[in-house]
């Protein structure tokens, strides 16, 4: 009974470990032994089982870990997968399909805006001959009724009434009137008409700027960044935005030079009155008889020592010299606006301390005086002349930046119609491929994070040089306004300055 009890034990046993270690209770091993009653008993050697259990948990463990090597790779490329799936767009074809049906709906309403302009052409052109035609209904009017006064005129007339040839006088005078008034019932009917075809152009242009505000979304949704097959859009789009950056360059900087006129008036106004100042200080040496030299010839008793010319030249020069400063400012301001604007000759003012009966060793002679603030005046009316030229050059250089930014406009929605064109045909070309092969694919890719640098760092350079261009045509026109002015001996600044 204990050795039946020990062998139900140990066979329990060997069951436990084998529900451990993963063996199947009805295996076999090489040690089988059969009894004599021919019943084969099982024996089973717990070291081996040990060992073969230990075996088979390591190969799970390395398997696990493969699995989980495995599914850590798996689930890196699917989360490559998923952003590289972000940033490809693939276009439906219910979107194509609407896409090119909004191009039909606009092919028929491209020629809508010129006729738009040529209406508005026609309907200015038409209010002024009927505003003309206004005038002369008015002066035929009163001459028609001069005509009736003078045909009505005096006792006697209104009794035997008016001669032959008041009233042929009065019926070409009536006749004329009908005429006109009837031309300017005319001319008023046409402005009429021409109003109500405007407003029905206006309508047509109002439903094609909504179908292009359409389309344009349809494609920033479709065209997100590089568009495999088709490098034509790629080159399409980015001309197309460096025009337009080019263009919102140009226009920002329109207000500068307008900026700098400001100043460079301002600084003009101050040198018209810095040469009123210097004018009476020179007035007052030649009512005193220092510019003839005759003070103490003929005029001796007029201002008869220094200290009195001093004295009435001092207000002026020093009136003179504050102008001066403040010129120079606004003319320093409207150069750091606007580099284009030449500097301000030099202009030098007596200093107060130099002048006659000062008790210093530089002091002037009355006559010295006399030649310094008109060399100084010579000098206030060239800086005057300067202040002329440069603001002309200025209001060229704005005209020019204005034409060619006119130009530049016209340029970009011309590149603009083309890449909505470009995109139009890739579409049409998507839908043919996709109706003999039953599948639409347009696949855009989004740019990186770095491509995206790249490509708007690419399209700044290309706007920048651009507007270079721009500006150094807009300078050469302002340099050809500004010419300097020549004296008797033909120098120009140089000589001036």
């Amino acid at each position: 009974m204990d050795d039946q009890a020990s062998k139900v034990q140990r066979e329990n046993w060997d069951w436990a470990l084998g529900r451990v270690y993963d063996i199947p209770p009805d295996s076999q091993d090489a040690s089988t032994s059969t009894d004599g009653a021919g019943t084969s008993t099982h024996v089973r050697k717990v070291g081996l089982a040990s060992t073969h259990g230990g075996a088979a948990s390591a190969g799970v463990a390395a398997g696990s870990r493969e699995a989980q090597q495995l599914n850590g790779q798996s689930g890196g490329s699917s989360q490559i997968l998923r952003e590289e799936q972000s940033r490809m767009r693939v276009a439906e074809y219910s979107t194509l399909k609407h896409h090119a049906s909004l191009h039909a709906a606009l092919e028929p309403l491209q020629k809508v805006p010129s006729q738009l302009v040529d209406l508005r052409s026609e309907q200015v052109d038409a209010a002024a001959a009927a505003t003309t035609q206004r005038s002369h209904l008015l002066r035929a009017e009163r001459k028609l009724e001069e005509v009736k006064a003078r045909a009505k005129r005096g006792f006697l007339r209104k009794l035997r009434g008016p001669s032959h040839a008041v009233k042929l006088e009065l019926e070409l005078s009536e006749r004329e009137y009908r005429q006109l008034k009837g031309n300017l019932q005319d001319m008023e009917a046409r402005i009429h008409s021409l109003k109500s075809d405007e407003d029905a152009v206006m309508k047509l242009e109002q439903r094609r700027l909504l179908l292009i505000t359409e389309i344009d979304a349809i494609n920033d949704a479709i065209f997100i960044g590089t568009t495999l097959g088709w490098p034509e859009q790629d080159v399409a789009e980015t001309r197309y935005l460096v025009l337009r950056v080019a263009s919102d360059l140009l226009r920002s900087e329109l207000p500068r030079e307008a900026r700098a006129r400001t100043k460079l008036a301002q600084a003009q106004a101050t040198c018209a009155e810095l040469v009123k100042e210097l004018q009476g200080a020179l007035q007052h040496g030649i009512d005193l008889g220092v510019a003839s030299n005759t003070k103490y010839t003929k005029q001796i008793g007029r201002g008869s020592s220094a200290i009195a010319t001093a004295r009435g030249m001092e207000p002026r020069v020093r009136t003179a010299k504050t102008l001066s400063g403040r010129m120079y400012e606004r003319g320093a301001e409207a150069r750091s606006i606007q580099a284009e604007i030449r500097p301000i000759g030099k202009l030098e003012i007596v200093e107060l301390y130099k002048l006659p009966g000062r008790k210093h060793k530089g002091a002037l002679s009355e006559t010295d005086l006399y030649h310094s603030v008109e060399a100084s005046y010579a000098q206030a009316r060239h800086c005057a002349q300067h202040m002329v030229y440069s603001l002309r050059a200025s209001r060229a250089r704005e005209k020019q930046a204005r034409a060619l930014l006119r130009s530049l406009d016209a340029e970009t929605c011309e590149a603009c119609d083309s890449l909505r064109e470009v995109r139009r045909s890739i579409v049409r070309s998507v839908l043919d491929a996709s109706s003999r092969s039953s599948s639409a694919t347009l696949v855009s890719v989004q740019r990186s994070e770095e491509e995206d640098v790249e490509s708007r760092l690419q399209i700044e350079i290309g706007a920048r040089a651009r507007l270079r261009a721009i500006l150094l045509e807009c300078a050469e026109a302002g340099r050809a306004v500004d010419a300097p002015p020549e004296d008797e001996d033909g120098a120009g600044w140089e000589l001036l300055t």
